[in-house]
């Protein structure tokens, strides 16, 4: 089935603020089908669901957890049995997000933020000059597990795919990917976890010439989970981290360099540098760690950074986003990755003048850490709200443009 996580989220959506009325299941399973194009075989396809391996539509299956899911969000509300709307408030956001298919929202001497769909903006080459490095963090699949199942990890993966492969195509030899992605997805119904991130390396390797540089582990102050394996079942450990994939298209030309990005050295190791190091020869094991006298004295100007990354998420720069959000009466981003750890990868993985890109752009992480750092940049994303906070990223810069057509944009009226 070609319908993807979001493709069918908006098509969802799309059904049901194209009707004044509340809809039956029947009518926005037609109305869904239409509009992802599917044929007779897919609209009609079945397969086993549950424990008792019931047979089921399997469309009508994923478009019920996307109703389901738009529920949760307060985005959809049950008028009646198997009858849906929009809640009012949601149809004229959805609505006013829908007509903003490319417009730019701000720039600088350095960057642009778009607001737009990012896969039909990259299809159409708008970009069309090298890009040095990608840094994202897309929306994460099968965040919480449902009775009623959730989408194909594979659907994830092909959507993810589509983003990637233009990009892909731009970028210079020797240029990386970031990709931070979420690793609480578990099985339905289980403790095991889901191997789509491998999936997704292996996707990488075989079809775009990506190749596996590194799984950088960020450690941040996430809520401690997963509830259902860790609190409830106990079976599993507490998630201290998200995987951040590291991957370049040419691995020996990686211009990657952990000189930029060196971390001051502890009092311990400044004291030991300034004596010249160690006073006495040392063997440890069988002999395989050996350090003479003199290790460690020579002077260097830090300490390089392993590959366990620790950056809270609550950071000065993104609580002033919020604050602007609230100011705005704009709804937060809840997934916001810290600043710094863009700045982080960005110092590491790119160039100063390097154009970066993140196609998924949210509050404008990306591009005020490439900013900040004398990266050109671009940032695309799809919801008004979202880019309408980042802008407080960027001020008091005297060179920042905002589009006062977008900026006074009005999606409530």
């Amino acid at each position: 089935m070609h319908g993807m996580q979001p493709d069918l989220f908006d098509a969802v959506t799309d059904a049901y603020a194209a009707c004044e009325t509340p809809l039956s299941n029947t009518e926005l399973y037609s109305a869904v089908a239409d509009r992802l194009e599917l044929d007779e075989a897919q609209r009609n396809e079945m397969g086993l669901f549950g424990q008792a391996q019931t047979q089921h539509n399997k469309f009508h299956h994923r478009v019920r957890w996307a109703q389901q899911a738009l529920r949760d969000q307060g985005i959809l509300t049950r008028v009646d049995r198997g009858q849906w709307t929009l809640t009012g408030k949601k149809r004229q956001q959805l609505h006013a997000i829908k007509q903003a298919k490319a417009v730019v929202a701000m720039s600088t001497s350095l960057g642009i933020a778009i607001c737009c769909d990012s896969i039909d903006l990259l299809s159409r080459d708008i970009i069309d000059e090298p890009i040095a490095l990608m840094i994202s963090s897309p929306p994460y699949p099968l965040r919480v597990a449902r009775a009623y199942g959730n989408p194909e990890v594979k659907e994830y993966i092909d959507w993810l795919m589509k983003v990637l492969k233009p990009i892909a195509k731009r970028l210079v030899k020797g240029g990386s990917m970031a990709i931070n992605l979420g690793n609480d997805i578990f099985v339905q119904g289980s403790p095991q976890r889901s191997t789509y991130v491998e999936r997704l390396l292996i996707r990488c390797e075989d079809e775009l010439g990506l190749y596996k540089m590194d799984t950088l582990m960020w450690q941040s102050n996430k809520c401690p989970g997963p509830t259902t394996w860790a609190h409830v079942n106990r079976m599993q450990l507490h998630t201290s981290y998200e995987p951040i994939l590291w991957l370049c298209n040419s691995p020996l030309d990686c211009f990657a360099d952990n000189r930029r990005v060196l971390q001051p050295h502890s009092e311990r190791m400044k004291k030991l540098m300034a004596s010249g190091g160690q006073q006495h020869h040392s063997e440890h094991g069988d002999g395989a760690y050996v350090q003479p006298v003199g290790s460690f004295g020579r002077v260097t100007e830090g300490k390089i950074p392993t590959n366990t990354l620790k950056f809270s998420n609550y950071c000065p720069e993104g609580r002033a986003v919020n604050a602007e959000a609230r100011t705005l009466g704009l709804p937060p981003h809840a997934a916001k990755y810290p600043q710094r750890l863009a700045e982080f990868l960005i110092g590491f993985l790119s160039r100063p003048s390097d154009l970066v890109v993140d196609p998924f752009g949210g509050t404008l992480t990306s591009g005020a850490a490439a900013q900040k750092l004398g990266r050109r940049w671009v940032c695309l994303e799809q919801t008004w709200e979202y880019i309408k906070q980042g802008f407080r990223r960027f001020a008091g810069d005297e060179d920042t443009w905002v589009n006062p057509a977008f900026a006074n944009f009005n999606p409530h009226r």
